[in-house]
């Protein structure tokens, strides 16, 4: 298993806090990382393992209340592959 730490921040995307989660992949650590955190208020989520920046998590959440259900959606960025070679 890789440690990943995933930086929460606000929405100026300064880090409020930060948490390490465990997991088999990239993939599976930002899909965790959405899992785990996107309801605890944090708009920015960024996923990173040691240096290497693995996505970035942006979600919303109805502000408004207006839904019976809490209605979030996260949209995920991650770095392009590099190609030089």
């Amino acid at each position: 298993m890789t440690a990943y730490r995933c930086y929460l921040l606000d929405d100026d995307e300064k880090i409020k806090k930060s948490e390490i989660i465990e997991c088999l992949t990239d993939a599976a650590a930002l899909e965790e990382a959405v899992r785990k955190f996107v309801s605890d208020g944090y708009p920015i989520i960024e996923i990173w393992e040691k240096e290497r920046r693995i996505g970035k998590v942006r979600h919303s959440q109805d502000p408004l209340g207006t839904d019976a259900q809490k209605h979030e959606e996260a949209s995920i960025e991650a770095p392009k592959p590099n190609t030089d070679s």
